[in-house]
């Protein structure tokens, strides 16, 4: 992954998603995360929101997470660049998603963290459905 680094300190710069056509998503890493919390991502918040606020939320969970208001190791929002792996037909949907990660153990603090802030609906997701290839087009009920 890519990150773009701000010329007057270490801290990455924000990028709005709805601006980025040639990657899939853009990133955010925690500067309070250690490499023990990155190690321990069991799996994450999903937040799906229209592509008109989608840079505000973004930027919001940005913010939080590089001031340490969100307790996250890090995050990723998809962009407006095709996704063949969001299903039939979906990378062209008007909504688009943010992944929060955390820890087994954080998943409760993190989630009340997170709805606190984007002020709606968002759903959790561990790794392993995501490896099992179990997503909300492939499966009867919530994901």
């Amino acid at each position: 992954k890519e990150t773009i680094m701000a010329e007057s300190d270490d801290r990455p710069c924000f990028v709005a998603p709805t601006t980025v056509y040639d990657d899939l998503w853009v990133f955010v890493d925690s500067p309070f995360a250690t490499d023990d919390e990155f190690e321990r991502i069991y799996g994450k918040w999903l937040v799906f929101k229209p592509v008109g606020v989608l840079d505000a939320t973004w930027k919001t969970i940005y913010d939080a997470i590089i001031s340490g208001q969100l307790q996250a190791p890090s995050a990723k929002c998809s962009t407006m660049k095709d996704n063949p792996e969001a299903g039939p037909g979906r990378h062209m949907h008007p909504r688009k998603v943010i992944c929060v990660y955390t820890s087994r153990e954080d998943i409760e603090k993190v989630g009340l963290q997170l709805v606190n802030l984007v002020k709606g609906t968002i759903r959790y997701k561990t790794n392993e459905a995501t490896l099992q290839g179990v997503y909300r087009y492939t499966s009867k009920g919530p994901v």
